[in-house]
């Protein structure tokens, strides 16, 4: 549908063209099989000139075929385009445009570009593993002090464990970086869970003390998780703020020599201090994203066209449409996909702000998302996903789906 569509939309010079019909097909072969000296009348002298001047029959299997004249490869026709670029393209294993026109030229010819390019957009493999494209303005990270910011990441080793002993196998590694002074520290992980992360901070925190704010972007539910267990072990904790890319978790400081017990007066000396640290960060943030912002826009020309706002997204996606949702690489492996397809199956509104309850093929996910967290996958809704019934399923979490 979208092919065609395309191809109507062409002028009619190029439309009759620009691919070749069953019809079309049969009367190359009728026009070249005539001998010479006969009078073509079902035929105009530009279609004859046309057809001597591109195709060649050549004999296979004891049938003729239509081929280009130039590569002696056989015509693939309109009809056969999906079954065609369907196997050539699982042939190479999904490897995107420049390969599959390759194997496709090795074999057939008269296959437009526009109809590869339309087939790959309706891959759901492909779809689902091509890497997002986020061209974002980063905001600088600056710290005034030592274990002012702590950033936090998991690293998977599980193709490469440490075997120590049968029962003792550590498949991840926790890496705890100061962003003031680079330094950094490392603990081994049987596996990963939040509780066994949340240990391992304790340790680091009884050691060099607790950080100002606590950085780390192992996707929503993990770091949720590990806020809780820390609460666990610290209940006083001050506040928790999400930006939606980085969770920051400000824990208490100082902690005092006498009883060892985290201090949190509100009036304290040390806090006011914080605060003041806190709103300078925040105000040469600004001044490096502003002057980043300027260096940006001059560097290209006046006559740049508008990007798609997450507004137009929002308006075009509804109920019952197919999104995905990004993978963290903690959460999977090189070879799985990177987009989790989901339906829609509850628009919220709240405060202004449109979430969205999402449902996969394993079960409804708990946490409703909003427009910065999916992306639009109408085009290549799997089948499975079409035909799932949502009142049989269960209440699972995002980390469960994957």
């Amino acid at each position: 549908k979208e092919l065609e569509q395309h191809i109507n939309s062409l002028s009619e010079k190029f439309r009759i063209k620009s691919v070749i019909r069953q019809i079309a097909y049969n009367d190359i072969v009728k026009c070249l099989l005539l001998p010479k000296g006969v009078p073509l009348e079902l035929f105009g002298a530009k279609f004859i000139f046309w057809v001597k001047q591109h195709f060649i029959l050549i004999k296979i299997a004891n049938v003729e075929i239509g081929c280009c004249i130039k590569s002696k490869k056989p015509i693939c026709v309109y009809e056969a385009y999906y079954n065609v670029i369907g196997e050539a393209h699982v042939t190479i294993s999904h490897g995107g445009r420049d390969k599959t026109i390759y194997e496709l030229n090795t074999h057939y010819r008269c296959i437009p570009r526009f109809a590869v390019e339309m087939f790959l957009k309706q891959c759901v493999p492909c779809q689902i593993r091509k890497p997002l494209k986020q061209h974002v303005i980063g905001k600088p990270i600056i710290s005034l002090g030592v274990m002012t910011r702590l950033q936090i990441d998991l690293i998977d080793m599980r193709t490469r464990p440490d075997i120590l002993k049968p029962d003792i196998i550590y498949n991840w590694i926790l890496n705890c970086i100061d962003h003031f002074s680079k330094f950094s520290w490392s603990y081994p992980l049987k596996n990963k869970s939040a509780a066994e992360v949340a240990l391992k901070l304790r340790e680091l925190f009884f050691v060099f003390g607790p950080p100002r704010l606590l950085h780390s972007d192992n996707g929503r539910e993990f770091v949720a998780s590990v806020i809780h267990e820390l609460k666990e072990l610290f209940p006083d904790m001050m506040f928790v703020r999400e930006n939606g890319i980085v969770d920051e978790e400000n824990l208490p400081t100082p902690i005092c020599d006498s009883n060892d017990d985290i201090i949190d007066d509100e009036n304290d000396c040390a806090d006011v201090i914080d605060e003041d640290i806190i709103q300078l960060v925040q105000q040469l943030s600004d001044e490096v994203v502003a002057s980043s912002l300027v260096d940006l826009s001059l560097s290209h020309s006046p006559t740049v066209t508008p990007q798609k706002t997450r507004h137009d997204l929002q308006k075009k996606i509804n109920l019952n449409d197919c999104v995905g949702l990004q993978i963290h690489t903690v959460d999977r492996t090189n070879t799985d996909a990177k987009l989790l397809p989901c339906l829609i199956i509850e628009k919220l509104e709240k405060d202004g702000k449109i979430t969205f309850k999402l449902a996969c093929e394993y079960g409804k996910l708990e946490i409703p998302y909003s427009i910065e967290h999916v992306v639009d996958l109408k085009m290549v809704c799997p089948e499975a996903l079409k035909h799932i019934v949502i009142d049989d399923l269960n209440d699972i979490t995002f980390i469960e789906a994957c």
